[in-house]
């Protein structure tokens, strides 16, 4: 979920003869973005199982703290809650928007639910994800502008080809 980076920055002081000074700097990159739409489904679709299987207060959180998917603030948050069950999915809730390697990550958590994370690997192979038909008729659309825009461009050479002096 996070990396470390390394850069080196130089400068040249102009101190009489030329010198030059290098400052090496980390840099804690953090990953965002969103979970594959498969993965997403898959903690969708096995809600319920996995509120009343896991209980997340032990490792569960404490890895993915440690791996950066959660951050303080969710440990806090997940822990405030009344029950395991309401953890359980105020975690559930989480992790879809903590990057796209959070499913594994979570995966990796469940050490003490080796049954839950079967379960888990069988579906998300299992799991196909439908495109929305949103998505199809935008597809659609754009090829027809690829292909409108390759018969201007063709039109365009065209042009060009019969105006240039010979």
């Amino acid at each position: 979920m996070s990396m470390t980076l390394r850069s080196l920055h130089c400068k040249t002081l102009s101190l009489g003869a030329h010198q030059t000074s290098c400052d090496l700097s980390y840099h804690f990159v953090s990953y965002q973005g969103e979970m594959e739409a498969r993965d997403k489904q898959v903690l969708r679709s096995l809600r319920l199982e996995l509120g009343a299987e896991v209980l997340v207060e032990g490792l569960v959180l404490q890895y993915l703290y440690q791996e950066g998917v959660l951050t303080e603030s969710h440990v806090q948050e997940i822990k405030a809650q009344a029950t395991g069950l309401r953890k359980t999915m105020l975690l559930l809730d989480i992790l879809p928007s903590r990057g796209p390697k959070a499913f594994d990550a979570f995966l990796d958590s469940l050490q003490e639910f080796p049954w839950v994370r079967e379960k888990l690997e069988k579906a998300r192979e299992e799991a196909i994800v439908e495109l929305p038909a949103e998505t199809e008729e935008q597809r659609t659309e754009l090829a027809k502008k690829k292909k409108e825009g390759k018969k201007k461009a063709k039109v365009f050479t065209a042009m060009i080809v019969r105006t240039t002096p010979t």
